[in-house]
């Protein structure tokens, strides 16, 4: 039996490749047997229940699929991101090179997030000590990121109102919390001398 099969040319190109393959009976037989097999497991029915394919069919399928995976295991073009280059490659499964951090570092950066987490926690209290006008215009500016020309119109006033308000509660929540520091700043520095 003849088989004739048409493909892209070894050389690339835009030129096609017709290439006709003489096979046997014998040859031929257990492959149809085998597409039957697996495409009855792939489609969870009997064997029986399908019928065979003509052999140019199972081989211009597995052609094409063969082609497929080349053309794009070769299309560098077609892949997402940029090619490595070879000192990325020589650097795989080799050790980072960024080190972990000293016990000193780790203690810093705690007491970093310490800190802010008390500086949050004092522009918290400042604010709900700030007249309501104020108080809302911050919020909805600065949490709720709304615009100032937005919250006048929902509050109905103007927008140069609207600034002078946050002006004036940034103002107060500085004197606030530069006060609550200096008095945080004495009392650490009163245990200190305590302690000793």
């Amino acid at each position: 039996m003849k088989l004739v099969f048409k493909h892209e040319a070894p050389i690339a190109g835009n030129a096609s490749v017709t290439e006709t393959y003489e096979l046997t009976q014998e040859e031929l037989l257990p492959m149809i047997r085998r597409d039957r097999a697996l495409r009855a497991a792939a489609e969870h029915r009997d064997e029986e229940e399908l019928e065979f394919r003509a052999p140019q069919c199972i081989l211009q399928e597995l052609w094409n699929a063969e082609e497929r995976v080349a053309h794009s295991c070769h299309r560098s073009d077609r892949v997402g991101g940029s090619a490595w280059s070879y000192e990325e490659i020589a650097g795989i499964n080799r050790e980072p090179q960024e080190h972990s951090l000293s016990p000193e570092e780790l203690l810093i950066e705690y007491e970093t997030a310490q800190e802010r987490k008390q500086a949050v926690r004092r522009v918290l209290e400042a604010l709900r000590t700030l007249p309501d006008g104020q108080r809302k215009a911050v919020e909805n500016v600065y949490f709720r990121n709304l615009s100032q020309s937005d919250v006048a119109r929902s509050s109905g006033i103007s927008r140069a109102a609207v600034s002078k308000q946050i002006n004036a509660a940034i103002k107060k929540l500085r004197r606030v919390c530069d006060v609550s520091v200096k008095v945080r700043s004495l009392q650490g520095d009163s245990d200190l001398t305590a302690s000793k």
